[in-house]
């Protein structure tokens, strides 16, 4: 479980690496330790180890608030993923999940609603991400469930101000540094993600 804080990253492992870098989990007030110094920038990136990687995420998760949202990775015919500049940082369409609403569902309505595009094609569940920050010094851990999905057709691109969305914009898969560059870690993360699979995909002549 990797969890991106500010823009580093905390990651919840119970697979020994050769990493320098891996910390042995020993109890919960250390690991609040090192989430406030994460929060504070006071180090880069931390890799906790345990065997009981089940308690170690307990552990984790009853130290926040936890919201779900959902969003999407949209392509459409020309390769080209949608994108959306929030306060000023190039952004993935998503938002939060409603009572009784599915994920999956949760994921294309944010995506409508933010980007004006219709229509969409859940074609899978790509990942779960996770980030936190604070509202009135309350931590709060948002777990996003990320869905690849195909738009078709013209599509009027409409940015949901009222939601601080300035532009909505169309970004070729083989030219995101345009908008990554000025982006978040976690957004940088899906969208390797995302490639790595489009990559193999258009190798075997399969695109979804």
């Amino acid at each position: 479980m990797k969890i991106f804080i500010n823009e580093n990253t905390l990651s919840l492992t119970d697979k020994k690496s050769e990493s320098t870098k891996i910390i042995n989990y020993t109890n919960k007030k250390e690991l609040l330790k090192y989430i406030t110094d994460l929060e504070n920038n006071n180090c880069n990136n931390i890799e906790l180890y345990t065997k009981n990687i089940d308690t170690l995420i307990d552990d984790y998760k009853s130290l926040y608030k936890i919201i779900y949202a959902a969003g999407g990775i949209v392509i459409n015919e020309k390769d080209e993923i949608l994108f959306i500049k929030r306060l000023g940082k190039w952004d993935l369409p998503k938002g939060k999940i409603e009572k009784g609403e599915t994920n999956n569902k949760a994921a294309v309505r944010e995506v409508t609603e933010e980007t004006g595009v219709t229509n969409l094609n859940v074609i899978n569940l790509l990942q779960n991400s996770y980030h936190t920050y604070n509202i009135n010094e309350k931590r709060i851990l948002k777990h996003t469930y990320w869905y690849i999905m195909k738009a078709s057709g013209k599509q009027n691109l409409v940015p949901q101000t009222i939601e601080d969305i300035t532009e909505v914009k169309w970004i070729n898969v083989n030219n995101l540094d345009v908008v990554l560059n000025n982006s978040y870690n976690s957004i940088k993360d899906l969208c390797e993600n995302f490639k790595s699979i489009f990559q193999i995909q258009t190798k075997s002549n399969k695109i979804y």
